[in-house]
């Protein structure tokens, strides 16, 4: 009976140290990312989640950069260790859709099959300020290891020749075949999130 009632109060003590925030990315924000995000803390680790709504996205066609409107989602499941004196690590992985443009235009290339599925497992070092107080920030580096579907590019000259002989039932992806390969790829992180604490 002692050892259950010791659990007990052990198990009430750990949630009333439990905290929980509501979190924007303000960089992705800036960025026309609309996002929001849910914290669960306790003792010095944390577990968490942010759902973004992708609005846009930056894309390299060959040496070009495009930044083209796009529709679709994309979630973070984090994990976080918090130190003393404000650091943290954490490590997480993100899913991503999205929906783009069939054609973008680079320099002399074309870049076709532009829509995307992503798995992005990753990690992060930063600092959190004012960890005491209801509205806290915090700051964040990091890498991560993409893996995507493929989209095809092709010479200007190429997809013009093709194009121009299109019937007026035809689409341009009639000539050339979806990439079933998958890419690999580095992407930095970096995030300034603003918490709210729900709950203490």
């Amino acid at each position: 009976m002692q050892k259950l009632l010791f659990l007990i109060v052990m198990f009430a003590l750990q949630k009333t140290s439990a905290q929980s925030f509501l979190n924007l990315d303000i960089g992705n924000s800036i960025l026309l990312r609309p996002n929001l995000g849910y914290e669960y803390r306790w003792k010095n680790k944390a577990i968490g989640g942010n759902i973004r709504w992708q609005r846009n996205v930056f894309v390299w066609i060959s040496e070009w950069p495009s930044l083209p409107t796009v529709s679709g989602l994309n979630v973070d499941l984090i994990y976080r260790k918090l130190y003393r004196k404000h650091f943290f690590a954490e490590t997480g992985t993100r899913f991503t859709r999205f929906e783009a443009p069939m054609t973008l235009y680079g320099w002399r290339i074309v870049s076709l099959y532009n829509s995307k599925n992503k798995v992005e497992p990753f990690v992060k070092i930063g600092l959190n300020t004012n960890r005491n107080k209801k509205l806290q920030l915090d700051f964040g580096i990091g890498l991560g290891s993409v893996f995507s579907n493929q989209s095809l590019e092709l010479n200007m000259d190429e997809f013009q020749e093709v194009f121009v002989k299109l019937k007026p039932d035809e689409k341009i992806e009639d000539y050339f075949t979806k990439p079933k390969d998958i890419i690999i790829s580095i992407a930095p992180h970096a995030q300034l999130r603003l918490f709210y604490r729900i709950r203490k």
